[in-house]
């Protein structure tokens, strides 16, 4: 019943007490529930107690109490929401998965480079699958310029793939294999005809590669599932990393301030200023990130803002805090506003958006602890460190809403309710057939049902595999076979 309450039984009447809050598909719904002990007679007892019900159904959060005159389990409370209230839906499944799983299930921590260099190898490149307002160019440019590795030394170079490409390609992989250095081939989706190239400079590589040659290549997810771009061997090989921007406002903040360090905090001389507008300058930037999950409410069109337009933001604010005796306000949001971010937009209106978040956030009053958004202020930078800011946000940041992007409650209501019925379509998608031939074969004769079939598969599945195979330890012993199991 969770998964198919997409399929609307009969409308039946609703009572007039009733009929003010209560909708017809959810009345009807009602009525199916009642087949269940734990719901039998729930629609006397929304009658009986119109306005309690109202109250629980229509607040802000009915995911985070129990129904009137019910005493529900979580997954029984997720029934009542699934047909009386599907925009909910999406937090009570979070609630029911941090009760259940874990809570690292829900948060999407900020990635890091440094833990993905720890995995690659002369023989293991790094694939980024690129998204929209992802770029992992910066990212393999700072860590390689830790490690020594620079463009002015000719030690990192960065190809964007593409006709005429392939021969400076060749070249740079050839020579950083004997000698050292990082190559960083940007695109490689669009060179499918020279990828068997790549694949056979890369097998050498495995076999005779400097220990510091690195490879890193970035492509496109195919849009068929069926399509093959890229030669199996080559993706087995890699460590494939697929940094999608997360959806909510949380995990935006803590991914975007998580660019920056501890030292980067101390590079600019008016350091108080410094840390407050960096902070507030990283909620703008999650918050333009956000509004795209709103849709054409958020935006008229998709916009590409990435990771390196807040860093560039970033630098541009600590050079102008140190080569001016006041906090340049009008100059950074025109900036900001009209080339950084402003160079992305090419709507008049989604302009204005923009100047509006700048001229709301960046003022002399986020000095003084001002508010970025409703119960959400900005934290004084008296005192405060580094790990204070992570953890304010972690401890401060309200649990997100509209308001938060200055938006009307109401404009969440039927992107819930989609997002809702697309996760429900989808598990039930993998599930199969439900309710018919599964439900049917688990209750005649005492035949397993499908799930209990897959599952005696899984476990006899998981009994086989062997301990993790780490390549790293395969090195030193290249034989045949260890070469084609690794490939």
């Amino acid at each position: 019943m969770l998964l198919s309450a997409a399929k609307r039984p009969d409308s039946s009447e609703i009572p007039e007490a009733l009929g003010a809050w209560m909708t017809e598909a959810g009345w009807s719904w009602a009525a199916l529930l009642q087949k269940l002990p734990v719901f039998k007679n729930l629609q006397d007892m929304m009658e009986a107690e119109p306005s309690s019900w109202e109250d629980w159904l229509m607040g802000p959060n009915p995911e985070n109490s129990s129904p009137p005159a019910l005493d529900t389990t979580m997954i029984q409370r997720l029934l009542l929401l699934r047909v009386l209230r599907p925009d909910r839906m999406g937090h009570a499944m979070a609630d029911y998965v941090s009760s259940e799983l874990g809570e690292m299930y829900l948060e999407q921590e900020p990635f890091s480079m440094t833990e993905t260099y720890k995995e690659s190898g002369p023989g293991i490149p790094v694939l980024f699958i690129l998204f929209p307002g992802v770029s992992a160019v910066k990212d393999v440019e700072a860590l390689a310029g830790i490690h020594g590795f620079t463009a002015e030394k000719g030690t990192l170079h960065h190809i964007s793939m593409g006709q005429g490409q392939e021969k400076g390609a060749e070249a740079c992989l050839d020579r950083f294999t004997e000698r050292g250095g990082w190559i960083f081939l940007d695109n490689v989706h669009l060179m499918t005809r020279w990828l068997p190239v790549l694949e056979r400079k890369l097998e050498v590589a495995a076999e005779v590669g400097h220990e510091h040659f690195r490879c890193f290549l970035s492509a496109e997810p195919a849009s068929d599932p069926q399509c093959v771009v890229i030669p199996a061997a080559i993706i087995q090989n890699c460590v494939k990393v697929a940094n999608e921007p997360p959806q909510n406002l949380k995990s935006n903040l803590r991914r975007a301030y998580a660019n920056f360090t501890p030292d980067t905090l101390a590079t600019c001389q008016k350091v108080n200023q410094f840390k407050t507008a960096l902070f507030a300058l990283c909620f703008f930037h999650s918050l333009v990130l956000g509004r795209r999950r709103f849709g054409f409410q958020g935006w008229s069109r998709p916009y590409s803002f990435n990771t390196g337009d807040l860093k560039v933001c970033a630098d541009v604010l600590r050079n102008y805090l140190d080569a001016s005796l006041i906090v340049p306000w009008d100059d950074l949001r025109y900036i900001f506003g009209e080339i950084m971010y402003g160079g992305h937009i090419t709507d008049r209106w989604d302009r204005r958006t923009c100047s509006a978040y700048l001229q709301e956030l960046l003022q002399p009053g986020l000095l003084e602890g001002m508010e970025l958004a409703p119960r959400f202020t900005c934290p004084l930078a008296d005192g405060r460190e580094y790990a204070d800011y992570k953890a304010y946000i972690e401890d401060f940041l309200p649990e997100e809403n509209p308001t938060l992007f200055r938006m009307h409650p109401n404009a969440e209501l039927r992107l819930l309710t989609q997002e809702a019925e697309t996760l429900f379509s989808t598990i039930s998608q993998l599930q199969g057939s439900i309710g018919g031939s599964a439900g049917a074969a688990g209750t005649a004769g005492g035949t397993a049902s499908r799930e209990d079939t897959v599952m005696l598969v899984l476990l006899e599945l998981l009994d086989g595999i062997p301990p993790n195979l780490s390549s790293a330890l395969c090195k030193e012993e290249k034989t045949p076979y260890i070469c084609i199991v690794l490939q």
